[in-house]
């Protein structure tokens, strides 16, 4: 698998900083082995690992929010809470879920600017 565009960010501040992946990931508490299946998109960012890097790296608020949007694109899997929702929010859910990888590239722009109202 690819490396993720947290992983990315995250060998960039690495590189930066002079350090391999070791080095960070004892400075943030994590073990190798799941910094690196965290930045090939194997395994989601835990909290703890954000603001390890966080305070690690002494990143301004920016930065901070960059990582955060980087490990949200970066998620290996992403589940929709149905407990509450109505029956027409849940077909949309389903279908969605259903259709996902055989949407053609101009049906997934069409989507993403009705649901970030840019239409």
């Amino acid at each position: 698998m690819a490396i993720t565009a947290l992983g990315k960010l995250l060998r960039q501040h690495r590189i930066a900083n002079g350090e391999v992946m070791k080095e960070l990931a004892e400075a943030v508490g994590v073990s190798s082995a799941y910094l690196s299946a965290v930045e090939h998109g194997k395994k989601a960012a835990s909290d703890k690992l954000l603001s390890g890097v966080a305070s690690h790296y002494h990143l301004d608020e920016s930065a901070q929010e960059e990582i955060k949007y980087a490990s949200e694109l970066s998620q290996p899997l992403v589940s929709i809470s149905l407990s509450d929702a109505e029956e027409e929010e849940r077909l949309l859910a389903v279908s969605f879920a259903r259709k996902f990888k055989g949407l053609e590239s101009s049906e997934k722009k069409q989507l993403l600017k009705l649901l970030n109202g840019d239409q």
